[in-house]
């Protein structure tokens, strides 16, 4: 099961965490999950936590790369850049954006092996009338994503008033029907992280976005970061090859998009710092170990 080893590990890794956050009381995390396919082993989640006055120059920096390529009004995502012929530069950029937010990104590759975040979690699933309107393995993954948001909400050094929630209707969701079940959960377990705290929780749904499509562009942020993060390491994985190794060349398998990554996942000298954390389960010792991704130049 999750445990508050996983923070000791980022606290030892990344000591930059240590530091307050020039964050307002006012806290949003956005967050995506990616889910494993036939060709994958690993689950990716991605966090991003700031607050709205944090993401001035990132929201100026995104409105000038989509009036220069003429994408006004429409929102940037990973699905999208994947089938545009302008998406090196788009990328490029738009990462560069990312880096001008006051936060902190948490990317975690899960080994899909690991299962349980709970002794419990089967009675905690059959005994709630809503939780069990899930398949038990989608109830999993929300048990998973919500204790693991808990977690390094409550690692941050800043203190909260108001936690808002930003995600589109992803694998965490599952589906609308079930939207609100989902946001109540997920609530119910940050705020056992968070302890006894007066602290307000809000859902922003980036369906009921602005013109500038800010929102939607948020939400994506995760999207963006969790897609090529599991599509580089399961294609390494395939080909045996350690993506720890700086320097060697990505895999052929590889999306081409991902090679924009490569150099940026890496800088951590910048407004945005990026937490990088494989969980891994051995199941012989039935222990679960962390492993920094990607180390730090």
């Amino acid at each position: 099961m999750l445990s508050k080893d996983l923070i000791k590990h980022i606290h030892q890794n990344y000591p930059e965490i240590e530091e307050k956050l020039n964050l307002s009381k006012d806290v949003f995390v956005a967050s995506d999950f990616r889910e494993k396919d036939r060709n994958n082993e690993y689950w990716g989640i991605s966090f991003l936590l700031s607050d709205l006055k944090s993401i001035q120059p990132f929201n100026q920096y995104r409105l000038d790369i989509k009036k220069e390529y003429n994408i006004e009004g429409q929102e940037i995502s990973y699905k999208k850049l994947n089938s545009s012929q302008n998406h090196p530069s788009i990328l490029n950029e738009f990462l560069s954006a990312i880096d001008t937010i006051d936060g902190i990104l948490f990317n975690f590759m899960i080994d899909s092996s690991f299962d349980t975040v709970c002794n419990d979690s089967k009675s905690v699933w059959q005994n709630d009338e809503e939780l069990s309107t899930y398949k038990f393995n989608q109830f999993q993954k929300l048990e998973l994503f919500s204790h693991l948001a808990g977690l390094v909400i409550s690692s941050i050094k800043s203190e909260i008033e108001t936690l808002k929630w930003i995600t589109d209707h992803d694998n965490v969701i599952n589906n609308r029907s079930r939207k609100e079940i989902a946001i109540k959960f997920f609530f119910e377990v940050v705020s056992k992280y968070l302890g006894p705290n007066e602290i307000r929780y809000e859902f922003i749904d980036p369906d009921k976005d602005s013109e500038d499509r800010i929102l939607a562009d948020l939400s994506n942020i995760p999207d963006l970061i969790v897609g090529p993060m599991v599509d580089i390491k399961n294609s390494y994985q395939r080909e045996e090859i350690e993506i720890t190794k700086r320097g060697v060349p990505f895999p052929s398998s590889s999306k081409v998009k991902s090679i924009s990554y490569s150099e940026w996942f890496f800088a951590n000298n910048k407004n945005l710092k990026k937490i990088n954390t494989e969980i891994e389960f051995d199941p012989e010792s039935n222990m679960i170990n962390y492993i920094d991704i990607y180390p730090k130049k």
